[in-house]
């Protein structure tokens, strides 16, 4: 099932028919300027790099702690000298 060249929307509505709440609100609609959008993607790129490191300060201490756990019992497997 594909939906190439399809022109219409859910159950055969114009896509371009906005329902009665949205067409009431057109007339509202504001301009926002050219420097909106740039505000907003800068806005989100802090967001994900504040939680990109809060990320890596669980991850990080953690993942040093699990090779310092795991070294030694990989040396008693192997033996002291293999």
């Amino acid at each position: 099932m594909t939906d190439e060249g399809r022109t219409t929307g859910l159950d055969g509505e114009d896509p371009g028919d906005l329902g009665a709440p949205v067409e009431a609100l057109r007339d509202l609609a504001l301009d926002v300027g050219g420097e909106f959008g740039p505000r907003v993607r800068r806005r989100i790129e802090r967001r994900v790099l504040g939680s990109d490191l809060v990320e890596l300060a669980w991850t990080a201490p953690l993942t040093v702690v699990l090779e310092l756990l795991r070294a030694p019992f990989e040396w008693f497997q192997r033996g002291p000298k293999s």
